[in-house]
């Protein structure tokens, strides 16, 4: 399978001010849905029962803060 390269040549420029205001904006949001879970929420599964990969809310939210 031939894999075909997107933007060669084009180079996204990042800057550590610029990657430190998008991820603090990520979790400003993230913490915005957390703060409007029920403590019985974080038990819930978020994947489709027949799914092999059982997380609940809680363990998502500890991937996404480790």
């Amino acid at each position: 399978m031939k894999r075909t390269r997107v933007n060669v040549g084009r180079r996204v420029k990042h800057t550590r001010a610029s990657v430190l205001k998008r991820a603090e904006a990520e979790y400003q949001a993230l913490d915005a849905i957390v703060r409007r879970l029920r403590p019985t929420d974080f038990g819930r599964h978020v994947f489709d029962e027949r799914a092999p990969i059982r997380w609940t809310v809680k363990d998502v939210i500890a991937h996404l803060t480790a």
